[in-house]
């Protein structure tokens, strides 16, 4: 599949850009989109009935996926920073966002390069043996 880059610019926030991108579009009902980049701010609700947790930046988001729910857009994703030194991740509900300069990728119409066979698919698979191998035997005298 071929993707577009679209940017969300620094100072704007993800939902807004996201819901805009959605409106000018022709994506499919449920179509996801992909996010990446440096975030000023960040508020996420790790898991279903918790209590939403609200990151300072500056703040990296990993990998995220949108997708449109209704008349909201939905955003599942991991959000990286450092703490006094040391990395740390959360995950789940990205409830709300800033950008610090985020890249969306949105997947457009299949051309001549989504046609080129995948690196992953022809990669060989590693499989494990489904019984032991022989142990050789001892001799006897």
């Amino acid at each position: 599949m071929a993707y577009a880059v679209e940017r969300i610019p620094p100072g704007h926030p993800i939902k807004t850009s996201l819901e805009a991108l959605y409106a000018r579009r022709v994506l499919s009902p449920g179509a996801a989109v992909t996010l990446r980049g440096a975030l000023d701010r960040a508020t996420l609700v790790a898991a279903p009935d918790t209590s939403p947790i609200a990151l300072g930046g500056p703040l990296y988001l990993v990998q995220a996926t949108a997708v449109p729910a209704g008349d909201r857009v939905e955003i599942l994703g991991t959000v990286s920073w450092s703490d006094h030194g040391l990395p740390r991740m959360a995950g789940g509900l990205i409830d709300d966002a800033i950008s610090a300069g985020v890249q969306v990728l949105v997947p457009t119409a299949a051309g001549p390069e989504a046609e080129a066979p995948s690196p992953i698919a022809d990669a060989p698979v590693h499989r494990e043996p489904k019984t032991r191998p022989e142990r050789p035997r001892a001799r006897r005298r």
